[in-house]
């Protein structure tokens, strides 16, 4: 009785974060919600904003330039589901050499993946970094982001973050990170909990040529701008 009261009689507007979300929120009520509109997750575009690669996390990472760099700053929860990138490097042919993973997050995590790294014969391309109060030089060195999330993702601020700084994306078909990346201009959508889509995905990319690129680059960043701005998501919530 008071959820009903509250959401029906006392509450203005319901604000969800991604349509995915509202889906499943709605999904299978008997009683409406009266108001509800749909406001995603903002970014700081003057913050986060793309760069040149840091010459100073590339001497740390050992990355050399003809290095592709896969990165993720989301963190190393399981359902991040970075398992996934690490088994698709080990799936790469012919660009299987030139392939770099980098993750930012926890540090078991980190151990996790560094462990499956080596038993798939992949441990020198595999580079982790614990948590960092500021994820945009270790950002500026992929040449592209990717979240590979099978649960949770209502309106990930990683992908915005990556995105805002020109990193074209590798994402899952999960939740609202079908609202983030727009299928061959921003990014790829893969299989939830598919290895082959993703390596498929990379190889994609790294086929890529680099004007080809850059223009995922530079759409990558316009999608922010459009989309993921602190100040929109203010004046839709005034």
């Amino acid at each position: 009785p008071y959820h009903r009261w509250m959401h029906l009689r006392q509450t203005d507007l319901h604000i969800y974060v991604s349509h995915a979300q509202a889906n499943i929120c709605e999904a299978g009520r008997a009683l409406k919600l009266p108001a509800s509109v749909v406001i995603a997750n903002g970014v700081d575009l003057q913050h986060f904003t793309p760069a040149s690669k840091s010459e100073a996390v590339q001497r740390e990472l050992n990355l050399q330039p003809d290095q592709f760099v896969f990165g993720s700053v989301a963190g190393t929860g399981a359902y991040k589901r970075l398992d996934l990138m690490v088994q698709a490097l080990a799936r790469l042919t012919e660009h299987r050499s030139r392939a770099v993973m980098v993750v930012l997050g926890g540090e078991s995590g980190g151990r996790q993946l560094g462990r499956l790294a080596e038993q798939l014969g992949v441990a020198s391309q595999f580079r982790f970094v614990s948590h960092q109060d500021d994820v945009r030089p270790y950002a500026s060195v992929f040449d592209v982001g990717f979240l590979l999330s099978d649960a949770i993702e209502s309106s990930p601020f990683a992908a915005r973050e990556m995105m805002a700084m020109g990193c074209p994306m590798i994402c899952s078909g999960y939740s609202g990170l079908l609202e983030v990346v727009d299928e061959g201009m921003t990014g790829f959508i893969t299989r939830v909990g598919d290895v082959p889509s993703v390596a498929q995905a990379a190889e994609l990319f790294m086929k890529m040529p680099p004007e080809r690129l850059q223009q995922f680059r530079a759409a990558a960043r316009d999608k922010a701008v459009r989309c993921f701005g602190q100040e929109l998501l203010s004046q839709k919530t005034c």
